[in-house]
């Protein structure tokens, strides 16, 4: 079996909340197979740059390839791109949506779900906790009551950022976080604990902002409430930053969803920053990179939780992932979004979702199949 063809979908839902843009890849095959895969810049700068790289690589390097050997394709990119061992986010997004197509494939192929290729199901269900709940809340009042509206759908855990979602006059993410921002962050955070009850999970997302002197001082002012993790409590990059913030808070850490490949992770993983981890499937090398992260990850007796706010493939690849990962901790989940992308696949899974759980499937391949008549009117390339 042979590649074919490769098409291409830029997905640009900018103009209309939240504001975000997919890039979408279908495989095809000699034997009449199609593989979905997905580069995970939905937000940001760079999506068009990575969208331009991906088009270029496949048609260098995916025509004319086996599919069913993913881990070569895989290191062929890898070193003879020459930017692959350089740390490109252009280039790890399209080796990761090529991946997650070519196991697709290999799954179709033999009728039989990703997750059994590899290795199999370690559970038959999934925890979920929702991201993107409170739209446009800032009073604390307002986050209790789309808190509560949330948990009334089943979730037993929630995530937000606190400091981020600010009054129209306010100064949003920065690494200074001045008092007025600090105590109203507070007190969001209290008011959402209220809301959903002492059982259910709280995280905390900071995205990075806060420099690390800040992010300890407002941090410790939070610890009441029992966070389950504080993700991205200062830059990612920072390895002795965040070992200081480590050392001075009682909640776990986690970060990771802007590392890149086991490389990446090591040096947080060696400095024990890290509770858990986020790798994002459609960024991160896909399933033949991810796996590898997730077992050292296992050698540090450190949890992954991928990272997931992209579209329906890569959340159909992320459950995949984690159907067959024993160090998995708990999932990402956006149920909310109101742009209409679950429509580019038959059966989205995120309106699957049951009392915060998902029932794990066993449909061949991914479990999803793109919706070319939704697609086309995005499809903006064709190689092969």
């Amino acid at each position: 079996m042979k590649i074919e063809q490769v098409e291409f979908f830029h997905l640009d839902l900018r103009a209309r909340a939240p504001h975000h843009q997919m890039i979408v890849v279908q495989v095809r095959t000699d034997a009449g197979l199609c593989g979905a895969g997905e580069i995970a810049m939905v937000y940001g700068d760079g999506a068009e740059g990575a969208l331009a790289t991906a088009r270029a690589l496949a048609e260098k390097y995916l025509l004319g390839a086996d599919p069913e050997r993913p881990e070569l394709l895989w290191h062929t990119l890898m070193r003879k791109t020459h930017w692959g061992l350089g740390r490109s986010v252009a280039v790890y997004g399209a080796m990761s949506a090529f991946d997650i197509a070519c196991w697709d494939i290999k799954g179709q192929a033999v009728g039989r779900p990703v997750h059994s290729l590899l290795g199999g199901k370690v559970r038959d269900t999934i925890k979920l906790y929702a991201n993107h709940w409170y739209g446009d809340a800032t009073a604390p009042a307002q986050f209790a009551e789309r808190a509560a509206e949330t948990v009334a759908h089943g979730y037993q855990g929630l995530k937000f950022d606190p400091l981020r979602a600010q009054p129209k006059t306010g100064n949003g993410a920065a690494q200074y976080i001045d008092r007025a921002t600090a105590r109203l962050g507070v007190e969001r955070v209290r008011a959402v604990r209220a809301a959903i009850g002492p059982d259910r999970d709280l995280i905390i997302d900071l995205h990075g902002g806060p420099r690390a002197t800040d992010a300890i001082r407002w941090c410790r002012e939070i610890e009441e409430f029992n966070p389950l993790f504080i993700e991205e409590p200062t830059d990612t990059l920072a390895v002795k930053p965040l070992q200081k913030i480590a050392a001075a808070l009682r909640s776990p850490l986690a970060g990771g969803e802007r590392l890149y490949t086991r490389q990446d992770f090591q040096p947080f993983l060696e400095a024990q920053v890290f509770d858990v981890i986020q790798p994002d499937i459609c960024l991160a090398g896909g399933f033949t990179e991810l796996r590898k992260i997730a077992a050292v990850a296992d050698v540090y007796q450190v949890a992954v939780q991928p990272h997931n706010c992209a579209g329906p493939v890569c959340t159909a690849a992320t459950v995949q992932f984690v159907a067959a990962t024993t160090n998995f901790f708990i999932q990402e989940w956006f149920p909310f979004w109101e742009d209409g992308r679950y429509a580019m696949v038959t059966a989205a899974l995120e309106p699957q979702a049951r009392s915060g759980y998902l029932t794990i499937g066993d449909a061949p391949g991914l479990g999803v199949t793109l919706d070319e008549d939704y697609l086309r009117p995005y499809r903006v390339a064709t190689v092969g």
